[in-house]
């Protein structure tokens, strides 16, 4: 999945607005806060500045999804949205190492899935197990985990078992979603192409060997048959930011899924609405951003 290229300075009038909505729905926005601190880089983007490489990178690659929570979500505001939002803003601005706390891209996780099924035409509540996705009859629980290393890939898939079990009274079917952004791209390296189709493969490398281990971990498991309900699968996303030599920036991500052959529809519901949601975006975000700047 790839996105067309945007200007900076689209990102950037985007994210401004972004902070001004989240303020209207009563959420603190620190100077310190990790919105701010993306504004503050993009604004010396804009302005030719030098900027630290990493915090040029990650705060491009987090505004996308910042504006993409903003598109789709901000218009049906909740408590529990809210408060997810509150923690959205913590963490600095280029990801902490592994083992360090990070609630606020854990949070960013949940917020942006949410966002692209409800951009695919599904309804997301905000409610553990992580996200509960209503298509029907069917409530699909999401179990959504963010992997800072590849080696603890078995450890976060056992984790998100155990948590789609512990609310199985309140699901008809349960989704493990892995962001493995960070652990299969620690350095955040970038593409830089003459056209943005060769980009879109930087993306989907970070998920295809991940999304193959946790395929080959999780369905090996020993799952006894009134159980295997809970865990018809995963999801596998990655994200990359690219750059091209006219200064476009291009925002790919690459969502793979792996499902118990029982449960592909539901897997597969999913996932094709995500990808409805992703190839949407950009349109999407340029008429938001075109709305918020005319309400205002």
């Amino acid at each position: 999945m790839l996105s067309t290229p945007v200007t900076p300075q689209l990102i950037l009038r985007g994210l401004e607005q972004f902070l001004e909505r989240v303020e209207q729905l009563g959420v603190r926005v620190n100077p310190s806060s990790r919105l701010r601190q993306c504004i503050r880089v993009l604004r010396s983007v804009e302005r030719g500045e030098s900027v630290d490489r990493l915090e040029r990178v990650y705060a491009h690659l987090d505004s996308r999804q910042f504006l993409e929570i903003g598109v789709q979500l901000l218009d049906a505001p909740s408590r529990p949205l809210r408060q997810k939002l509150q923690i959205l803003m913590s963490d600095p601005v280029v990801p902490a190492a592994p083992g360090v706390d990070s609630k606020g891209r854990d949070t960013q996780f949940e917020l942006y899935l949410a966002s692209q099924f409800a951009a695919g035409g599904l309804h997301v509540r905000f409610e553990e197990p992580d996200l509960i996705i209503e298509s029907g009859p069917t409530s699909v629980g999401i179990a959504a985990k963010r992997l800072k290393s590849l080696a603890r890939l078995r450890e976060r898939l056992v984790d998100a078992g155990d948590q789609l079990k512990t609310h199985r009274s309140a699901i008809t079917h349960g989704l493990i979603a892995l962001d493995v952004t960070h652990a299969a791209n620690p350095q955040g390296l970038i593409a830089i192409s003459t056209a943005c189709e060769v980009t879109e493969p930087a993306a989907a490398d970070l998920t295809r060997d991940a999304a193959r281990n946790a395929s080959n971990e999780m369905l090996g498991w020993a799952v006894p048959k009134h159980e295997r309900h809970l865990l018809c699968g995963c999801l596998v996303m990655a994200a990359g930011t690219h750059y091209l030599p006219n200064g476009g920036v291009v925002y790919s991500a690459s969502m793979q899924s792996r499902h118990r052959r029982t449960f592909r529809a539901v897997t597969n519901r999913l996932a094709d609405a995500a990808e409805t949601g992703f190839s949407n975006s950009t349109k999407n975000l340029v008429a938001w951003v075109d709305r918020s700047g005319r309400s205002t």
